[in-house]
């Protein structure tokens, strides 16, 4: 009850402290999944997770959900399967591998994640929306909810490029992205789980994935937690006979550009 008054003092709605605690569990607590025994279908105690500081999906939405309804709020828990759909003419508990969390609001519900710890708020991975889950809410039958199809917001991905090429052929630019969506949980992951003296490799890979060859350098980022706005990196890129200099063919330098069939 301290800990959840503490997190919402400043809010001043509902929607603010859930916001809120939602965040504090999703960032602040590391997903460790141990299956073993009782542990594979039980979570711990909520005090326990607290303690700890980490813990497995049922953990997590454990604290979540313990922590909501100190503040008045109800926060049930929503079995899926991240692989596969459900068939619901086989009710079975090997059917689920993952548990998320569902907030009922009316005839909707706004369905989280705190296992990829720097998920936006309302924001399910790819391979979760769309998708049967067993909703189990308090004081009613369990039943079968689809979730979400699509992101909560826009999703989309800046690029910008500024510099000049030299005389001798040679690229020297600043790059700056911006990401909001699917991809943006994959990048704020990846950075979160890299350490910063290695963010000039991990830039570097990106780069040539993309199809740049050049050399990545003074990579900067915002921080992966702060999931209220896009993520965005920054870094200098240098390419000597860009791009093919030799045969004073010059090409602008963007990534590849896909469009939606």
């Amino acid at each position: 009850h301290a800990m959840a008054a503490e997190l919402t003092r400043d809010a001043s709605s509902d929607a603010e402290k859930l916001r809120a605690l939602y965040h504090y569990v999703a960032t602040k607590y590391r997903y460790i999944g141990i299956a073993f025994g009782v542990g594979r279908y039980q979570p711990h105690a909520a005090a326990e997770i607290l303690s700890n500081q980490f813990g497995d999906c049922k953990d997590k939405h454990t604290l979540f959900e313990a922590l909501a309804e100190a503040v008045g709020l109800k926060v049930y828990p929503a079995l899926i399967n991240s692989g596969r759909d459900l068939d619901p003419d086989v009710p079975s508990p090997n059917q689920f591998d993952h548990l998320i969390s569902v907030v009922e609001q009316g005839e909707d519900f706004l369905w989280l994640d705190t296992t990829t710890e720097v998920a936006p708020f309302g924001l399910l991975g790819a391979n979760l929306r769309g998708k049967l889950a067993l909703v189990i809410p308090e004081g009613s039958p369990a039943r079968l909810v689809k979730t979400a199809a699509d992101p909560p917001f826009l999703s989309f991905y800046g690029f910008e490029v500024e510099g000049k090429l030299s005389e001798t052929g040679t690229l020297e630019a600043k790059v700056q992205s911006s990401i909001r969506g699917d991809a943006e949980l994959l990048f704020r992951s990846a950075f979160r789980n890299t350490p910063q003296p290695q963010w000039n490799e991990l830039v570097q890979s990106v780069s040539f994935s993309l199809g740049f060859g050049g050399t990545v350098s003074d990579v900067s980022a915002s921080a992966p937690e702060a999931t209220d706005t896009a993520f965005s990196f920054a870094y200098t890129y240098t390419r000597k006979d860009y791009s093919d200099w030799g045969n004073r063919r010059i090409t602008v330098p963007f990534p590849p550009l896909y469009l939606p069939v």
